[in-house]
């Protein structure tokens, strides 16, 4: 944002890396018809238990201990039970200590409050789209993060438009649960009696053959080790651009500002700009079509994950009117929505990447598509203004409380 439109001061300004990361960790999510994936075990969540069950005062927490919920794990939704609650102790976010039904508990975790979600019919209905995304295809041992298309990128109404995207945004990865069945093979054990499995029948074939299908482990599901050892991608924000998401926070959180909606400038204008530019600079074939698919890519991922995952807590009503605004009907988020909430998906892009199927090669490919959108968007900071946002009203700002 420009320093004639900044609202923060020049110490903000010098701290802006600190405080980006620490933007990036409260932005939390609300309930959506929007088909979302999400954040994955950090080494962030593998914090010790403490001994109160809740710390902080009631009114700081949307879920109530005890309470049954519906948590991200992975790509994926389970449902779950908030068994404590707390203040981190380092920057005062919410966190939930969270049981995944029917999983050990060595897999309970504290969670950052972008991951949980009521357990309700709508973010049950969420949770089956995610699944059924990410079955297996016909002959291919799981979804592919290559050539492989999908259908995704939500509209308004809360419907799902087909959009064939490309690798640029596939998914794959999954939830980090172990099947036991998996641990009892390596051992040469048999699910259904604990013999061994290379013991012969009377045919000459093994039994192993003769386990009953609920055994198998689903293409979606990783071992634990694959699921923790991931690492994670680096986006690198440029610097010109690290204000602005301080700028972001600091009317948002702070000043009780709204972003205006529809942005005058929305994602979908900034991306066809950007892909017309693209497209007039003599580029190959090849590299051309690299390009849309990275563009194309940004445009289904940004409509998937904005609604769990890339607004403040503040913000979370002004998205809910938007849903029920008939005016709005049937338009993607994209077309509502503007450069700020793009540039707020990049600080979160490379921790969504870490869960894909892509090998290191496209990967790489795609960072550097990323990182040349970027620089287009440091080279046209007029699109990062605060004359973009308002002042919430009272009567917003309480229901925000209630």
């Amino acid at each position: 944002m420009s320093s004639a439109n900044t609202s923060t001061t020049a110490d903000t300004a010098t701290a802006t890396t600190a405080t980006v990361v620490s933007i990036t960790d409260t932005i939390t999510s609300s309930p959506t018809p929007t088909i979302a994936t999400t954040d994955d075990k950090t080494p962030a969540d593998q914090t010790s238990t403490p001994s109160a069950v809740t710390t902080g005062a009631d009114s700081d927490y949307n879920y109530a201990v005890e309470e049954r919920v519906l948590c991200f794990h992975g790509p994926l939704i389970y449902e779950s039970k908030c068994l404590k609650r707390r203040r981190h102790p380092e920057d005062s976010r919410c966190q939930y200590f969270i049981h995944y039904n029917g999983w050990n508990k060595n897999w309970d975790e504290w969670v950052d409050e972008h991951r949980v979600m009521k357990l309700n019919d709508q973010n049950r209905l969420r949770q089956q789209e995610l699944k059924a995304a990410h079955k297996p295809t016909p002959g291919g041992g799981g979804m592919s993060g290559g050539a492989k298309k999908r259908k995704s990128g939500a509209n308004i109404d809360g419907s799902n438009g087909v959009n064939e995207s490309t690798g640029a945004a596939g998914g794959g990865g999954g939830g980090g649960k172990r099947s036991k069945s998996t641990t009892d093979a390596k051992n040469g054990k048999d699910q259904t009696n604990g013999e061994s499995s290379a013991t012969e029948t009377t045919d000459g074939k093994t039994p192993s053959a003769k386990k009953k299908r609920r055994h198998s482990v689903p293409a979606f599901v990783e071992t634990e080790e694959a699921f923790t050892t991931k690492p994670e991608i680096k986006i690198k924000i440029p610097d010109e651009l690290k204000p602005c998401l301080v700028d972001d926070w600091d009317l948002i959180t702070r000043q009780q500002q709204l972003f205006e909606l529809p942005a005058k400038i929305s994602v979908d204008t900034i991306l066809d700009d950007y892909t017309k530019q693209k497209m007039a600079s003599k580029l190959t074939p090849l590299k051309e079509s690299q390009a849309l698919e990275v563009v194309n890519g940004v445009r289904d991922y940004f409509n998937t994950m904005l609604g769990s995952q890339l607004l403040y807590r503040f913000e979370r009503i002004q998205y809910q009117e938007l849903l029920a605004d008939n005016k709005h009907k049937g338009r993607k988020l994209s077309a509502v929505y503007g450069a700020i909430h793009l540039l707020r998906l990049f600080t979160k892009f490379g921790h969504f990447l870490a869960f894909t199927s892509l090998d290191e090669k496209t990967i790489q490919l795609l960072l550097t598509h990323v990182h040349d959108f970027l620089k287009y968007l440091s080279n046209n900071s007029m699109l990062f203004s605060a004359n973009d946002y308002s002042t919430a009203s009272p009567e917003y700002v309480r229901m925000t409380m209630s």
